[in-house]
C-alpha cells in the first residue's frame, strides 16, 4: 500500500489513486485475513471492501425535487398543552405515509403534496395560571390532565377567550402560508392549492374561521326575533304597545347606524381577508363539529349538498373522517340529508390495501333495515311521511364523495 489511514475499528489502504480498500480490525477479521493470505490470496481480495468516490449515477441539470402543487395544514385539537411536539410527530408520520403512496401509485407525477403542522395552542395566554391556582390537590394528576385537554373546550365556549383561540389559529395559518410562499414563490404563480386537516376542537375553530361565524351576531338575531314575536303575540295595553313599538324602531335605527359605521370603517381601513388562501378540501378528523352545528340551529338540508353547512365558494369539499369508537366524533352526513343517519358510513381503505374496491362501486348498507309494518297506518299522510328507512337512497356521490373522494385520502386511513 502506498498510504494507510488508521481509524478506531478499521484502517484504509491506498494501493493507487482509484484503488482504495477498507479493512476491519476486529479479531475475527484479522484471523480470517491471516488464514486467507497464507493460502495465497491477496489482502484486498480476502477481507477488504473497495471504496468508490462520487455517485453511482451522475446528476444532471434537469434533476430537481418535484414541485409542491398542494400543501396541507395539519391542525391539532385539544390536549396539545400536554405534549407540544405531538402535532409535529403526527404530521411527519402523515408526510412519510404520503411519500410511500406517491412512490407506489403516483410515481409518474412531477408534483407532490406537502404537509405542514400548525401548532397554535402554546402561544396563547388565556387566563394565565388562574385555573391551576384554583385546582385542588386531590386527584391532581387527573385534574391536570383535564385542565390541559378538556379545558380548551370551555375556553372556546367562553365569550372572553373565544376570540383569542380563533385569532391564534388564524394568525398561525396565515403566517405559515406566507412563509411557505416566500420560500416557494412559484406556488401561487402556478395555482397551488391548500387543504386543511383538523382534529377534534381544531375542526370547529377552523370552520368558524372559514365561515366567519360569530356568536354575538347570532345572539342579536335571536333577540330581534324574540322582540318581533313578543310584539305580535303578547296582549298589552295601547300605551305599552306604543312604547314597545317606539323601542323596537329605535333599536332598528341603532342597528342601521352601527352597520353604516362598520361599513365606513371597513372602507377606510383595508382589512385583509380572514385567511390568505382559499381552502380546497377541509378534512375533519374525530370532529365534534356536527354537534356544534346542531346546537347552533343547523338542521338537515333537502338538496343533498354541503352548501348550507359549508358553501363551496368557501371550501370546495368537506370530508368527515372518524373512528366508530371515538367518543367526541360525530357524523356530518345526517345534516346534509336526514336519511343518511340510517346509512352506514363508508369505511376508508388502508393506504396499503391490495386491489381495493372503488368507493363508487360499494353498495350502501343500512343500520336499521326496514321492516314490514305490523298494522296499517291511521292516515294516508302517516304512510306517506318519509323516515330514515323509507327515504330514497341518494346517488353514491353524495355520501361517498363527502368522505373519501380525493386522490390521496386513503393515506389518512
Amino acid at each position: 500500500a502506498i498510504h494507510s489511514l488508521k481509524l478506531s475499528r478499521n484502517h484504509v489502504d491506498w494501493h493507487s489513486v482509484d484503488e482504495v480498500y477498507l479493512y476491519s480490525d476486529a479479531t475475527t477479521s484479522k484471523i480470517a485475513r491471516t488464514v486467507t493470505q497464507k493460502l495465497g490470496f491477496s489482502k484486498a481480495s480476502s477481507s477488504g471492501t473497495r471504496l468508490h468516490r462520487g455517485y453511482v449515477e451522475e446528476a444532471t441539470l434537469e434533476d430537481k425535487p418535484p414541485q409542491t402543487s398542494h400543501i396541507v395544514f395539519v391542525v391539532h385539537g385539544i390536549g396539545q398543552k400536554m405534549d407540544q411536539g405531538r402535532i409535529i410527530k403526527n404530521t411527519a408520520m402523515m408526510r412519510d405515509t404520503a411519500r410511500k403512496v406517491e412512490e407506489k401509485y403516483f410515481s409518474n407525477l412531477a408534483t407532490h403534496v406537502e404537509f405542514l403542522p400548525v401548532e397554535w395552542r402554546s402561544k396563547l395566554t388565556l387566563d394565565g395560571d388562574t385555573v391551576d391556582s384554583i385546582t385542588p390537590d386531590k386527584v391532581r394528576g387527573l385534574r391536570d390532565m383535564l385542565n390541559s385537554s378538556a379545558m380548551d373546550i370551555m375556553y372556546y365556549t367562553s365569550p372572553l377567550y373565544r376570540d383569542e383561540l380563533v385569532k391564534g389559529l388564524q394568525q398561525e395559518l396565515n403566517r405559515l402560508y406566507s412563509l411557505f410562499c416566500s420560500r416557494n414563490p412559484e406556488f401561487e404563480e402556478k395555482g397551488g392549492k391548500v387543504s386543511i386537516v383538523s382534529h377534534s376542537l381544531g375542526c370547529v375553530i377552523t370552520y368558524d374561521i372559514m365561515t366567519g361565524w360569530n356568536p354575538v351576531r347570532l345572539y342579536e338575531q335571536l333577540l330581534q326575533k324574540e322582540e318581533e314575536e313578543e310584539l305580535e303575540e303578547r296582549w298589552m295595553s295601547y300605551e305599552e304597545q306604543r312604547l314597545l313599538e317606539e323601542l323596537y324602531i329605535t333599536k332598528q335605527r341603532l342597528r342601521e347606524i352601527e352597520e353604516r359605521l362598520h361599513e365606513l370603517k371597513a372602507s377606510t381601513i383595508s382589512k385583509p381577508p380572514v385567511l390568505k388562501f382559499k381552502v380546497e378540501n377541509f378534512f375533519c378528523m374525530g370532529s365534534p363539529l356536527a354537534v356544534f352545528l346542531a346546537l347552533r340551529g343547523i338542521r338537515p338540508g333537502t338538496s343533498g349538498s354541503q352548501d348550507h353547512i359549508l358553501p363551496r365558494t368557501i371550501c370546495n369539499r368537506l370530508l368527515n373522517i372518524f373512528h366508530p369508537t371515538d367518543p367526541v366524533a360525530y357524523r356530518l352526513e345526517p345534516l346534509i340529508l336526514k336519511h343518511y343517519s340510517n346509512i352506514s358510513p363508508v369505511q376508508i381503505h388502508w393506504y396499503n390495501t391490495a386491489n381495493p374496491l372503488p368507493y363508487e362501486h360499494m353498495k350502501p348498507s343500512f343500520l336499521n333495515p326496514s321492516k314490514e309494518p305490523t298494522s296499517a297506518p291511521d292516515t294516508e299522510s302517516a304512510s306517506a311521511a318519509p323516515s330514515p328507512t323509507t327515504s330514497p337512497v341518494m346517488v353514491r356521490r353524495h355520501y361517498g364523495e363527502s368522505i373519501t373522494n380525493i386522490g390521496k385520502a386513503s393515506i389518512l386511513g
